[in-house]
């Protein structure tokens, strides 16, 4: 099941990616306009879900 990305809490971009980090195996998701993003999770499921419930200033 894939989940939809929501936009960045903080500028309120829709410029967000999840990317994967295959040395570390982990996958986080980050905002390409304002540089901010989540810690690592072992799944991109777990990832989207920390980011999309992230409340902004």
């Amino acid at each position: 099941m894939t989940q939809d990305i929501k936009p960045c809490p903080f500028c309120g971009s829709n410029d967000i990616r999840c990317f994967y980090n295959e040395s570390e195996d982990t996958y986080f998701v980050f905002c390409n306009e304002c540089a901010i993003r989540t810690a690592k999770y072992p799944t991109r499921e777990q990832a989207l879900q920390v980011w999309n419930k992230r409340e902004g200033k």
